[in-house]
């Protein structure tokens, strides 16, 4: 589940046209932390969840959504 909400803020953070750098200043966390939330190898407090959705103008269920898997992997 960690890496399906990763990848999804990902694809969100993408698709807004947001570095890591500028999502990670918008959260108020570092930019390898964001990098390490969208690989899912950290586990993602609620909190933080819902502060990652409002910088990016979305709902909390939302990061919940797969990506599709033509988005996923796009560099």
């Amino acid at each position: 589940m960690l890496g399906v909400i990763g990848a999804r803020i990902r694809q969100l953070r993408r698709s807004k046209g947001l570095t890591e750098a500028d999502l990670a200043a918008r959260v108020g966390v570092s930019r390898s932390f964001l990098n390490a939330i969208e690989r899912g190898v950290v586990r993602l407090r609620v909190d933080l969840m819902v502060r990652i959705a409002d910088a990016l103008g979305v709902s909390p269920e939302d990061l919940l959504k797969e990506v599709p898997a033509s988005t996923a992997t796009r560099p």
